[in-house]
């Protein structure tokens, strides 16, 4: 969870503060970024893999 606050934090900075960041943006990034606790799988498509019974795509790690 850190990672992901720290994310949303750098986020908000790059773009100039809380009252110019884009929420929906932020978002998509956050989803898109490869996460450990899932076994650096991206969290979108683990999302997708629980509503769809899809396999994930491989870990970047393999």
């Amino acid at each position: 969870m850190n990672d992901f606050a720290f994310g949303y934090e750098y986020y908000i900075y790059r773009e100039g503060g809380l009252d110019r960041v884009r929420i929906l943006e932020a978002n998509k990034r956050t989803n898109r970024t490869p996460s450990s606790p899932l076994k650096y799988h991206f969290p979108i498509d683990m999302v997708w893999m629980l509503l769809t019974g899809e396999k994930a795509p491989r870990p970047l790690s393999e």
